[in-house]
């Protein structure tokens, strides 16, 4: 492993060095998250500086980042500008928006409701501008997220009951159960799926969207991690601006976000933007549970199950709404509450 690293960042240094950095130090980026990827800052001797990034991993590629950050640049956006890259080695030099994410500022206490709206105000730039023309343009180029993707993707609701359920101990599902299980999913999304694609961003959280002081108007809010981008149903960005598994976003925020939106899109009714985050939340969160469980029962990344607590606090709150109410009592038959908080993966 260590000999894999030294070549790595051979590679690396080499890579820099073709395209004008010299001599530079990197260091590790403070916020991480889950992601195969690695990001690291570049510092040039001059005071430059970049951020790099590179996966290991075959099946991950570069080109989708870049060409939805040059899409979110003509539309007025700040997306990273990208200096330099290698498809091959998968690496990518980008430009860096700094440390300042609405995340880190919030916990410096900065208003909440005040960034949570620049980033409502965001999303409506994006989707106000991505056409039924762009949704042509871009079908070939991005992945669809819709049941079919939810159901047997990469990341996908079945792993629920393939990874979360025997890592708690519960008994197997049989098909029967398996396939209502989906069918309950598949009802639930159906009407929100009916309606035109648009840009999904996909990850549009706090942490992923940095002040940017110098800049005007929207360009304020520097967009990053957007390489999973895709298209679907509208109200699946809201999901990480109006809840979270990590901290209470207090219900005014959440309020005046819905607010907002609906204010910008009229041809929807509040009830369907509220019951649709609500949808999409459940599925983000099913899915990151599952995905936590998967981590630990087949890599032996274990950390993960301390987050599954907090997961399920977000799941629970979107399994509360009306529309969810037939799959609120599937999970509370088959995944009731003495199985939302593992400690250590089931025999």
């Amino acid at each position: 492993m260590n000999e894999v690293m030294t070549r790595m960042e051979d590679t690396v240094h080499d890579f820099l060095a073709d395209n004008g950095w010299h001599n530079v130090t990197l260091s590790e980026l403070e916020e991480k998250g889950a992601s195969l990827r690695r990001y690291q800052r570049v510092h040039a001797p001059d005071g430059r500086t970049a951020i790099i990034t590179y996966v290991a991993d075959v099946r991950m590629e570069i080109t989708r980042f870049m060409e939805v950050a040059s899409l979110l640049r003509q539309m007025g956006l700040s997306a990273p500008e990208v200096y330099a890259y290698n498809k091959e080695a998968k690496l990518l030099l980008q430009e860096d928006f700094g440390d300042a994410s609405f995340a880190r500022l919030i916990a410096n206490g900065h208003s909440e409701k005040d960034l949570h709206l620049m980033a409502a105000d965001v999303l409506i730039n994006i989707q106000k501008n991505f056409s039924r023309d762009d949704e042509a343009e871009w079908a070939s180029k991005l992945l669809r997220y819709d049941f079919k993707e939810w159901k047997s993707g990469f990341a996908n609701l079945s792993h629920f009951f393939q990874h979360y359920l025997p890592c708690v101990g519960a008994p197997a599902l049989s098909l029967a159960e398996q396939e209502e299980f989906l069918g309950l999913w598949q009802k639930l999304l159906a009407p929100f799926e009916a309606l035109p694609n648009t840009l999904l961003m996909r990850d549009l959280k706090p942490a992923n969207m940095l002040m940017l002081p110098e800049r005007a108007g929207h360009k304020k809010v520097g967009l990053i991690d957007f390489q999973d981008a895709g298209l679907g149903a509208p109200f699946y960005d809201l999901v990480e601006i109006t809840q979270s598994w990590r901290r209470d976003i207090p219900a005014d925020v959440s309020a005046a976000v819905f607010k907002t939106y609906s204010a910008a899109r009229p041809e929807f009714s509040p009830e369907m933007i509220k019951s649709g985050a609500m949808a999409f939340g459940a599925v983000r969160w099913v899915i990151w549970i599952a995905t936590c469980a998967r981590y630990a029962r087949t890599e032996g990344r274990v950390q993960f199950l301390a987050n599954i607590p907090g997961i399920w606090r977000a799941t629970d709150k979107c399994l509360a709404d009306p529309a969810l109410a037939e799959l609120k009592r599937w999970f509370d038959q088959y995944a009731p509450v003495e199985l939302r908080a593992p400690q250590k993966v089931a025999a």
